[in-house]
């Protein structure tokens, strides 16, 4: 049941992003989706003995849909959380920047290969299979986030150094 609400909702973006599916939205302040991520994903973080920071240097506002924010926020957070090393603190970092919001999820876990960067958004894509099997999910998460992203016309961008943690970078343009 979960894998076919994750196809669905990866199938909506994709609609939504190619201009099919229209959709009327209110202003949402970025921060505020980001804690109830947050919130949504400490028992999870406890559980690993992972501390999660939230920093934000203003309110970004910008026209969308809070859960679709939200569901972003917590694929982001849950593999942060799932791949960090126990003790470690995964960081929220919410700015803007030259007319867009800046979300930024940095961990400091194993990193993923500079050979695996560019298929990660990929449907069903896992870095290392056997640890896809310890950790569940069926590969989905980042594949949804980036469609959610593109489909409010903004980025993610994955920064990874093995051994040293990954930064996933979102961007969106801001409300005007």
């Amino acid at each position: 049941e979960k894998l076919l609400h994750s196809m669905l909702r990866l199938a909506r973006a994709e609609q939504w992003a190619a201009g099919s599916l229209r959709r009327d939205l209110a202003p949402v302040e970025v921060g505020m989706t980001c804690q109830l991520a947050m919130e949504r994903l400490q028992a999870v973080a406890q559980q690993r003995h992972v501390k999660m920071d939230f920093t934000s240097s203003g309110v970004v506002r910008l026209q969308a849909d809070p859960d679709d924010l939200e569901l972003v926020w917590s694929n982001l957070l849950e593999n942060a959380i799932r791949f960090s090393r126990e003790g470690e603190t995964v960081c929220v970092r919410v700015h803007s920047s030259n007319g867009h919001g800046c979300v930024e999820v940095d961990d400091r876990g194993p990193g993923i290969p500079a050979s695996e960067l560019p298929l990660i958004f990929e449907r069903f894509h896992r870095a290392d299979a056997s640890r896809a099997r310890n950790t569940g999910g069926y590969g989905l998460g980042l594949a949804i986030s980036k469609a959610l992203v593109e489909a409010y016309g903004g980025t993610i961008e994955p920064h990874s150094s093995p051994g040293e943690g990954t930064r996933m970078v979102v961007t969106l343009p801001i409300e005007r």
